[in-house]
């Protein structure tokens, strides 16, 4: 999504959201994971993570990455 500079966080949600909103729905057991500044690439202001649980490897693993990226437009 390409937003305004004021509107990026709460684009950010809304894409955290219509991910989580799936897996709410498909009763799959997931986690949502803010990721630290070191975890980040550099132009990644804010990221978040949705790790599904897999039951075969006995772990939970990455599957959606939301990030907001600040284009100083």
């Amino acid at each position: 999504s390409i937003v305004e500079n004021e509107n990026c966080l709460v684009e950010l949600e809304r894409m955290t959201n219509c991910a989580t909103d799936i897996l709410d729905k498909l009763e799959l057991p997931y986690r949502k994971v803010i990721l630290c500044s070191g975890d980040m690439g550099f132009s990644a202001e804010k990221t978040f993570d949705i790790e599904a649980w897999i039951p075969y490897e006995k772990k939970y693993r990455e599957i959606i990455s939301s990030k907001l990226i600040f284009g100083g437009f």
